[in-house]
């Protein structure tokens, strides 16, 4: 789970479903230990935009 610090954080920067979509990540993240990104992009089916 996130520290408090980074919840609000990120609560007051993403949209409620942005928000919680990175919580789901981040437990799914960290359940499966190892996880390459070629498997992450695969298995979701929305496109990644880099800044």
């Amino acid at each position: 789970m996130l520290p408090k610090l980074y919840q609000t954080h990120f609560k007051s920067k993403f949209t409620l479903a942005d928000y919680i979509f990175l919580k789901i990540l981040i437990i799914l993240l960290q359940s499966i230990k190892k996880v390459s990104l070629e498997a992450l992009l695969t298995a979701l089916p929305i496109p990644i935009n880099c800044i």
